[in-house]
Formats: C-alpha cells, structure tokens, sequence
C-alpha cells in the first residue's frame, strides 16, 4: 500500500467517482509508483458487472455464474462495490454486499457464493486488478 500523510483514513470504497481530493491523490500516487514497479510486462484491467437478485440456485449455499467478458481464471483481482451517491441506496447495496461469502473467477465469469442468504438488492461492482 501507499504511504498515507499521518492521521489519514482512506475509505476502502474510494472509486472512480470520489470527490475527496486527498484520497484520489493518494490513489493516483498508489497507481503510479504500482506502473513504475511493474513496468510494460502488467497490464491492468477493470471490469464492471452487477450481482443480480434473481438466477441463484436454490438451496444454500447460494451461487451464481455472472458473465465477464475478458476475465481470466488465473485473475485475482480486487471487487468493490460501486456505491450510489445517494446514501440509503449505498447503505443498501452495502448491506447487500455483505451476503456475499465469496467470489471466484473463471474464465470470462466470476462465481458468487453466499452461504446463509442471497442479496435482495442488485450489487454494482467494480472488478480490477493487474496481470
């Protein structure tokens, strides 16, 4: 991780669309100082997709195939949620997210896996990382 200035929280939810300055300059600094590390041989990729409510298997544990097009099933990467910038919607689609156990990536798809109950909400997601 980036060293952050003293007292700093980052919200691990920072995406894209944050408006806090000093997080996304940390951040960029973080994406930065990744790029030079690894050099021209890495290539990040970024994938967005929904967890839907319907399509789930029956019984717990619930799963679910979710379609991504270029995925790898080697890929590790990181899955956040793409918050609403209303904040009952976030706290609902966080609240959703947190009935996801697991996810596992395959080839062009990832595998969620919720061992108790299945969201009630769609979940945008923000799938990234580097290969």
């Amino acid at each position: 991780w980036v060293d952050a200035p003293e007292g700093l929280v980052v919200d691990s939810t920072l995406n894209e669309t944050s408006t806090n300055a000093i997080q996304n300059a940390v951040v960029a600094k973080s994406i930065n100082e990744l790029n030079s590390k690894v050099g021209s041989s890495a290539t990040l990729y970024k994938y967005e997709t929904t967890i839907p409510t319907e399509g789930w298997s029956e019984t717990a544990p619930y799963t679910i195939d979710i379609t991504v097009e270029g995925l790898l099933e080697t890929d590790t990467p990181d899955i956040t949620v793409i918050q609403d910038a209303d904040v009952t919607i976030a706290q609902a689609q966080i609240e959703a997210w947190s009935k996801v156990s697991r996810i596992v990536t395959g080839t062009n798809k990832i595998t969620c896996t919720c061992y108790e109950e299945k969201p009630e909400r769609e979940i945008p997601i923000l799938i990234k990382g580097v290969r």
